[in-house]
């Protein structure tokens, strides 16, 4: 699978969660529900050493206030974005983060992960 059709792949498993829109690249207008892969390289594979093992991070924006993201977490909805991620890329961390806007601090979530 080329990393275009892997990115596309993962944008179409993020639009499988209640509440998410994946999209392949990150989209112009961000919203409270809006995802996206951001590919961050890749390392030969350990255990083969001809082939290569490609990382990701998936932004996920969470909600516009503190409170909001820290509902989504706690109502287990991250785990929800993982499992659908999961048949795609191995999960190595769920992180929150912020992300610039023009109105303003979005609250996120990244996960990042391996893929073949």
């Amino acid at each position: 699978m080329s990393l275009g059709e892997k990115r596309q792949a993962l944008a179409d498993a993020l639009s499988t969660v209640d509440g998410i829109t994946g999209y392949p690249k990150r989209p112009n207008v961000i919203t409270v529900g809006t995802a996206w892969p951001l590919f961050q390289g890749k390392e030969p594979d350990d255990d083969q050493r001809i082939a290569f093992r490609h990382n990701w991070a998936i932004a996920v924006v969470v909600g516009d206030d503190e409170l909001s993201a820290d509902a989504f977490i706690d109502d287990g909805r991250d785990e929800d974005v993982a499992d659908a991620l999961q048949s795609l890329l191995y999960v190595t961390a769920i992180r929150p983060s912020t992300l610039p806007t023009d109105v303003g601090l979005m609250y996120a979530l990244t996960i990042t992960g391996e893929s073949e």
